[in-house]
């Protein structure tokens, strides 16, 4: 295996300091119950050599190159990681010169390395003596002779991995050492190191005879290979040399001094395996790989070693541009990798938010099988990324920036010194026949510098050699393999685990289907209804197709007016309600004016502003709703039907209107057609009766109306819907003379309607206004004296001028109202929230950096005034 020496600086396999005070005799390599491997020295005093030996059946005694050495190359011994392994050691104490021998704090220590060992006793012991706080350094005790001539002791030592493993070798390199403490000095002194590599072990191989002669093609290729051969050995040199080109940890340089290594046949146990004796048969592979140099000898300095070298710098420059293809390929490839991942997680989080809604039909996709497989898909693809970039960019990359980019220095520094040599040498011929220590002297130094340059040139070789001779290639071919087999492994597993969830996908896809061909039947079903739509000529054959039924059909059906099927507020008739209970409740949509018309006003139906708004009439009330399609707000308060009555409007201006009369005002709607507008009027008389007569919903009735209003009124709205039905509490209730309400009202004739008491803030709301403050006194942008226009949501009093900028603003930034005009908008709650603020505070914020002087005064024109404000509150300049 290889000498013992008692010098550190000695390339030995074994290092013992001082053999008397301990010696190793023995290690044997556990793994299980069974010895695998035994390291023995000879007998000699000292010893000289150490041998590794190991029975037949596990294979032959494998040794890898040491990365970690320096100069030289030493071997390490190769141990497989089967199992747990331990290793036993003997050691042997023995008196000097007839006095006994006592070691103190005797302390094992593993590392990585020697140079962390060295860390270790030299630097990190004198820092922190407890040695027992080390995770990777036991203390054994003190031992002592005891007045015999030896004493013998075996300790045993479980192998854990000091460091993570080495991913482009799949081993561990360990390097262990027995010291003992020197009370004199405080420190550890040295006595016995040695070094071994352990080698992860294919998890696919089955017996120890397998994982031995295997895994030297599969994990490691090959030995060390030895010129010697055995009679009893069945493989030829020429059958391993198919594999000596295989090395399991290259060592980066190519060329070394000679080494004290000795490696004998009588050291090395090659086992007897027959031909055909495998248990398991493998297909064997024809590995094309790139041929070794016979003859190591390297040419002389010539032309055929120039015309060599410049082949190779030749190749390595065409060589140079293939590896930074393939690098900048495998990084795209990688990245591309990297982006795909990311989408695809993002939509599978999409697919969990769609399968979160409630009755979501994505949520049984996504749970069963999505969540799942998915993942699993994820997981792969991620893995696949990592080992792309561990197996195939991180050496690529290493070849290319350590190997392929230094040729072109290696090139220029071999040149120089070879013209620096040869120019030395014509001058070292040209002296003339000397003498003495001059001519010594002058020998000497031709000689050193012929030395260097022969040094330089074997590197240069070497190095060339190695580039385009198939080591560095055949790196990076075994690193590909790598990762091929790391690939088809990730695909496998994930195929395994997909297979396992096939069948929940095929239940999924099944109900699927079923489901589409239920939704194929009705999109048949609505073809054949729009069709029918286009065949009818009026409206009222129009209304049949679709279901709905009008005041006079023979069916008990819900007054409804027509609507998309798809309307959020489309509502199904309860069939266990009366027909006069089911027609006093309607909603549609309806045309109206702005604001209501007063009692005796007059009006042109013809004028622009009508609107369209939701109208509902349910629970005694008739409620208008803006801005339906997306967020339903209450437009004005709710007409209370117990003092309204309806009729179809006297003015024949516009079509299909009518009008609904209180004792206050009256609003008039237009509805799309004259069957339309007879169902309004016929659902609005029917809820005023179920009012009167206690059939129907009142205001005091809130309790018992309200389940069966929610029946009606879809959930888009019903919150709207409860906020405008409470409000009317706070109107006057009218309990007089309410059933002569319900009398038709007679043309030319004056109602003897109640006179209803109106909340004195509405009639006197400019007064209240100006009363707050008096900065609202002025129009808060040009300090006009009464203003008689608002800004509802900034809170400000403007004049008319003013006030026509501030529509032109937009109504996200000013809505503006009349104070005189308008008496809808003005609630109780906008009421108290006018009297905390006020024109002088708005101004203190609008107008914090305003310059003296440019603030437009009352009898200014109307575009200056409309620069000011546009400036002040759409630009926003004068804002801290």
């Amino acid at each position: 295996m290889g000498a013992v020496s008692s010098s550190l600086n000695d390339p030995a396999a074994v290092y013992m300091a001082n053999e008397p005070r301990l010696r190793l005799d023995l290690i044997n390599v556990i793994s299980g119950t069974d010895t695998i491997l035994s390291i023995e020295t000879n007998d000699s005093s000292p010893a000289t050599m150490v041998t590794a030996k190991r029975e037949a059946k596990y294979g032959l005694v494998e040794f890898v190159q040491d990365v970690d050495a320096h100069g030289v190359a030493p071997l390490l011994l190769k141990v497989y990681k089967g199992g747990p392994l331990k290793m036993q050691f003997h050691f042997t104490i023995s008196q000097i010169d007839g006095a006994d021998t006592s070691l103190s704090g005797l302390t094992f220590i593993h590392a990585s390395s020697v140079k962390d060992i060295d860390n270790i006793v030299n630097r990190d012991f004198r820092q922190n003596p407890n040695m027992h706080t080390y995770p990777n350094a036991r203390l054994l005790g003190d031992y002592s002779t005891n007045g015999q001539p030896s004493f013998k002791f075996i300790w045993e030592w479980t192998w854990t991995p000091y460091t993570t493993i080495n991913t482009r070798y799949h081993g561990w390199r360990n390097s262990i050492c027995f010291a003992d403490y020197n009370k004199e000095t405080h420190s550890l002194c040295p006595l016995v190191q040695f070094s071994f590599w352990i080698q992860d072990l294919p998890k696919t191989l089955a017996s120890p005879l397998l994982d031995q002669t295997a895994s030297m093609s599969a994990v490691s290729p090959s030995p060390i290979p030895s010129n010697s051969t055995h009679t009893e050995d069945p493989f030829s040199p020429s059958s391993l040399s198919s594999m000596n080109g295989l090395r399991i940890c290259p060592s980066e340089s190519s060329h070394s001094d000679s080494t004290e290594i000795l490696v004998t046949p009588s050291s090395i146990n090659i086992p007897v395996l027959e031909a055909g004796a495998s248990p398991q048969a493998s297909p064997s592979i024809g590995l094309v790989m790139p041929p070794r140099p016979e003859d190591l000898n390297h040419p002389e300095d010539g032309p055929v070693f120039r015309a060599t070298m410049a082949e190779l710098e030749k190749r390595t420059a065409a060589q140079r541009a293939k590896i930074k293809r393939l690098l900048k390929s495998a990084q795209s490839a990688y990245e591309s990798q990297i982006a795909s991942n990311e989408q695809y997680e993002q939509f599978l989080n999409c697919l969990k938010s769609l399968s979160e809604a409630e009755n979501s039909p994505f949520r049984n996709t996504y749970e069963f099988y999505f969540e799942r497989v998915g993942r699993i898909i994820l997981n792969f693809q991620s893995t696949s990324c990592k080992d792309l970039l561990t197996f195939v960019i991180e050496p690529v990359k290493h070849l290319y920036d350590v190997d392929i980019k230094s040729a072109e220095f290696r090139k220029k520094e071999f040149d120089e010194e070879s013209r620096e040599y040869y120019n030395w040498t014509s001058r070292y011929l040209s002296k003339q026949e000397l003498a003495g220590k001059k001519k010594h002297d002058i020998d000497t130094k031709y000689q050193d510098k012929k030395k260097t340059f022969e040094l330089h040139r074997f590197d240069y070789y070497s190095f060339m050699q190695d580039l385009h001779g198939g080591r560095k290639e055949n790196e990076i071919v075994y690193q590909l393999c790598q990762y091929g087999e790391a690939q088809a492994r990730s695909y496998l597993d994930a195929a395994n685990n997909i297979q396992i969830l096939k069948p929940e996908l095929d239940t999924l896809l099944q109900s699927a289907g079923e489901t589409n061909k239920e939704w194929i039947k009705q999109r048949s079903g609505r073809e054949e209804q729009r069709r029918a739509l286009q065949k009818q000529s009026s409206v009222r054959e129009k209304k049949s197709i679709t279901g709905s039924a009008g005041p006079k059909s023979p069916a008990p059906r819900e007054v409804t007016n027509i609507s998309s099927p798809g309307s959020p507020f489309s509502s199904k008739p309860d069939p266990d309600l009366d027909i006069e209970s089911r027609n006093a409740r309607k909603e549609g949509l309806l045309w109206a004016l702005n604001r209501p018309v007063t009692i005796g006003e007059g009006i042109n139906l013809n004028i622009s502003g009508w609107h369209k708004y939701w109208v509902t009439v349910s629970g005694g009330r008739l409620s208008e709703y803006t801005n339906w399609k997306q967020n339903p707000e209450m437009h004005n308060e709710p007409i209370n039907l117990q003092v309204a009555q309806v009729r179809e409007a006297r003015s024949k201006e516009r079509r299909f209107c009518f009008e609904v009369v209180t004792p206050s005002y009256k609003r008039i709607y237009q509805a799309t057609s004259e069957d339309d507008m007879a169902s309004w009027i016929s659902a609005i008389s029917n809820a005023i009766l179920s009012s009167l007569d206690g059939t129907g919903s009142t205001v005091g009735q809130e309790g018992s109306s309200t389940p069966t209003h929610t029946k009606h009124v879809s959930n888009n709205i019903q919150n709207v819907l409860s906020r405008g039905l409470s409000s009317v509490n706070r109107r006057n209730t009218v309990s007089e003379n309410i059933r002569n309400l319900a009398k038709p009202i007679v043309p030319g004739k004056r109602s003897n309607l109640p006179s209803l008491k109106v909340e004195t803030d509405q009639l006197n709301i400019l007064s209240i206004i100006k009363g707050i403050s008096e900065s609202n006194c002025k129009c808060a942008d040009c300090d006009s004296p009464d203003p008689s226009w608002i800004s509802i949501n900034l809170m400000i009093t403007l004049c008319i001028d003013c006030g026509g900028v501030h529509r032109s603003l937009g109504t996200h930034i000013s809505k503006v109202r009349s104070l005189t005009l308008d008496t809808v908008s003005f609630t109780p709650d906008f009421i108290e929230a006018m009297k905390m603020y006020n024109n002088k505070l708005s101004n203190n914020i609008w107008e914090a950096l305003l310059p003296p002087g440019l603030k437009p005064q009352p009898n200014a024109d109307k575009s200056e005034k409309s620069a000011f404000i546009m400036a002040k509150y759409n630009e926003r300049k004068f804002l801290e």
